[in-house]
């Protein structure tokens, strides 16, 4: 008789906060043998700007829902090379509490992807490192399920080759 040996976890929502990056930040080993920082750290933070769309930024808060998207697109799921953003794989992005409460809703290509709490970590890392961000949370979510054909980017359709 066979069992469903899926984990659990895969079916429901996990999220993190500033308090577990801190957390995670703090348990790693020396710099000589971790891996780069993250991508997208080192880039200056977004400030909306006459670009912004009418309505999208008021004083309330420095920045908009397409600034965090901007600011995740160099984060790049390393199996596939391509950001997540451009990938469809980041959903949402909520800016509350005059700026200082950031939500981010995201997937993964699969439920098993080895590289989830790394791609988790690095969105946290850089939501946290927007200006006035006081707690951020990265929302990992399985609905709709991912499908390139219909979230991601032309520019990723085109090296995925999906016509």
């Amino acid at each position: 008789m066979s069992e469903n040996t899926e984990p659990q976890a895969a079916a429901t929502p996990a999220t993190s906060t500033r308090a577990d990056s801190a957390a995670a930040s703090s348990a790693k080993a020396s710099p000589s043998s971790e891996a780069p920082a993250s991508p997208g750290a080192s880039a200056p933070p977004p400030t909306g700007g006459p670009d912004a769309p009418a309505g999208e930024q008021t004083s309330a808060h420095p920045f908009t829902r397409e600034d965090i998207f901007e600011a995740l697109r160099p984060i790049v799921d390393p199996e596939i090379r391509l950001s997540i953003v451009d990938l469809g794989l980041v959903y949402d992005a909520k800016v509350a509490n005059e700026g200082k409460y950031v939500e981010v809703k995201m997937t993964l290509t699969t439920p098993m992807c080895p590289y989830g709490p790394m791609l988790l970590t690095q969105v946290q890392d850089v939501v946290n490192t927007l200006p006035g961000v006081e707690d951020a949370k990265v929302t990992l979510i399985w609905e709709p399920p991912w499908d390139p054909r219909t979230m991601a980017s032309e520019y990723a359709k085109d090296k995925l080759n999906i016509w």
